[in-house]
């Protein structure tokens, strides 16, 4: 459920996903790079999910890094995982590979815009509440991530486009989809 109270302090960029190649957590972590460079927003990343590389490998692959804006967390509880979507200022998931991408709509659900990828099911459960961006583009994906963060007229679109998007996902919904399917099995 989204939070009308304030964002995270510092503000966050956050992203939840393994290590795995499908999750694709390295271009977050190019892109965010890439922005501590050329940018002075003030964001920090939170990655969620197993990630096995130590601190000194992570900054020899992403020159450019500032791992003291980086915070890996290898696994949260539920309650602290909403948490984390609430206080997000944007959530990023450039999968490149997915079977639905449940954590697009919980980040939807939770008030928080996202930007995932134009791949596999990701723009069918996004529909026009995200920005979407290929998920191998490290330039595309930092200029979509600072154009959210820094027009807040477009922050506030994808906000409000998010929720109700994800109001759209309900079990009921899943229920009755799922009861035509077998009706029209059954003809």
């Amino acid at each position: 459920h989204p939070d009308p109270g304030p964002r995270s302090e510092p503000p966050t960029i956050l992203f939840v996903g393994g290590d795995h190649p499908n999750k694709n957590r390295g271009a977050v972590v190019a892109a965010f790079a890439r922005l501590c460079r050329v940018n002075v927003l003030p964001h920090h990343l939170i990655l969620v999910g197993q990630d096995a590389r130590p601190d000194a490998a992570l900054a020899e692959e992403f020159p450019g890094l500032d791992l003291s804006r980086v915070r890996r967390l290898q696994s949260v509880e539920d309650a602290a995982l909403a948490q984390l979507y609430r206080q997000a200022d944007l959530f990023v998931f450039p999968s490149r590979d997915e079977g639905f991408g449940l954590p697009v709509l919980e980040a939807m659900a939770s008030g928080t815009p996202v930007i995932t990828s134009t791949v596999s099911s990701l723009p069918e459960v996004a529909g026009e509440a995200a920005l979407l961006v290929d998920p191998d583009d490290i330039d595309g994906l930092a200029a979509a991530m600072e154009r959210v963060l820094c027009d807040r007229s477009l922050w506030e679109t994808l906000q409000q486009k998010g929720l109700r998007r994800a109001a759209q996902f309900t079990w009921q919904a899943a229920a009755e989809r799922t009861a035509r399917v077998y009706a029209e099995a059954l003809q």
